[in-house]
């Protein structure tokens, strides 16, 4: 019985690989002389040995029919949110833009040439929790991130309270922002944030991180509390529930106009709650990751405008990050001057690509590139 199983293996291992004209050749050679045991054995070597032969010799020519392969190729690997999230198109756009497998610095003034011999990869997670703790551990290069969850992790809080304090995290640049919207129909009776207290407010978000910084500004605002009822559900079926009158609001932290929010009008007339100078003292008016911004008429189909809080969306690198590589990286995706809101690069993540203070120190190669521009 063993030996039939070994003569089974054997045979699997043959066909397998693809050599019985050669074995028909080298079973004639034999003469059929060997013991089965040991055939066996002779058969499989033979095998591999044909094999590996034909392995290298393939290897040889498409090392001869294509050089490119020897050239050394760096792999930036760009941790951010799922498919369908605001910071995972801003990582693919950024990966297009700072790709170029070529490692050569010839590049014409103002053409977009990537980072030589640097290809971007975007890679998935859970959110920003998941994404620091990779760059954290230095299994990806960089990360597409919220500036409040940024701050967390700098400062070893909220989820980021088990691993303590992250003094390694470095910021390339601003890539984009996110805007609270907390839409109410328009013969609501809820006009300020302090109103929401007691309501039923339905929260949602794309990215998981959207939830956080929302309960993080209302829990501020002082508009949390035992009587409020904090509701997180899909945008689609928020914007339902808002439409058949079973939540009073609807806090969206994302993109503006989403199609789900600018559907909403189709069906009631809307209006954007404002922040208040009151709700800005609780909020604090220095800070990097809250920043005050305006909607004008028409954002989510509201026909007034209304003040509200943005969160910047950062790309961040470890401290570790080479220093040339973090110029280059800042230098290929923005208009180097502090608080441009301009990118030289069409295929930048967006407009509102630019350097500038945030809740992170700068990295130090990103700062050799405003002093050698400004």
């Amino acid at each position: 019985m063993k030996q039939a199983s070994e003569s089974l293996v054997g045979e699997r291992i043959v066909e397998g690989l693809g050599v019985r004209n050669w074995l028909a050749r080298f079973d004639r050679w034999t003469g059929g002389l060997t013991p089965p045991r040991a055939k066996l054995v002779y058969r499989t070597t033979f095998a591999l040995a044909v094999t590996t032969t034909i392995f290298l010799l393939g290897w040889f020519e498409s090392g001869l029919i294509s050089p490119v392969n020897a050239q050394d190729v760096t792999y930036f690997r760009i941790a951010t949110g799922g498919p369908g999230s605001q910071s995972f198109e801003i990582a693919g756009d950024i990966s297009k833009a700072i790709s170029n497998p070529v490692t050569t610095n010839d590049c014409d003034p103002g053409d977009n040439c990537g980072v030589p011999g640097v290809i971007g990869m975007a890679q998935t997670t859970a959110g920003a929790l998941e994404s620091l703790k990779l760059l954290r551990q230095g299994q990806v290069d960089g990360a597409i991130v919220q500036a409040d969850m940024a701050a967390l992790a700098a400062g070893g809080k909220g989820p980021f309270k088990s691993v303590g304090p992250d003094a390694t995290l470095r910021a390339i640049a601003t890539v984009g922002d996110t805007a609270l919207q907390v839409i109410v129909p328009e013969k609501s009776d809820l006009h300020t944030f302090s109103d929401l207290k007691g309501h039923r407010l339905a929260i949602s978000s794309i990215e998981a991180d959207g939830t956080i910084s929302t309960n993080q500004i209302l829990t501020q605002l002082g508009v949390v509390n035992k009587k409020t009822k904090l509701i997180p559900l899909s945008l689609s079926d928020a914007v339902a529930q808002l439409i058949s009158g079973k939540v009073d609001a609807l806090a969206v932290m994302d993109r503006r106009n989403l199609p789900d929010v600018m559907g909403i009008s189709d069906h009631m007339s809307v209006r954007l709650l404002s922040i208040t100078d009151a709700d800005m003292t609780k909020i604090g008016t220095d800070r990097h990751d809250f920043i005050l911004a305006h909607l004008p008429a028409g954002t989510d189909g509201s026909a007034a405008p209304a003040d509200t809080l943005i969160v910047p969306i950062l790309f961040v690198v470890s401290a570790q990050t080479d220093n040339t590589v973090a110029f280059d990286l800042a230098k290929t995706l923005v208009v180097p001057k502090r608080g441009a809101k301009t990118t030289a690069n069409p295929a930048a993540s967006s407009p509102d690509a630019h350097i500038e203070s945030t809740v992170i120190p700068l990295h130090p190669g990103v700062q050799r590139l405003l002093e050698t521009t400004n």
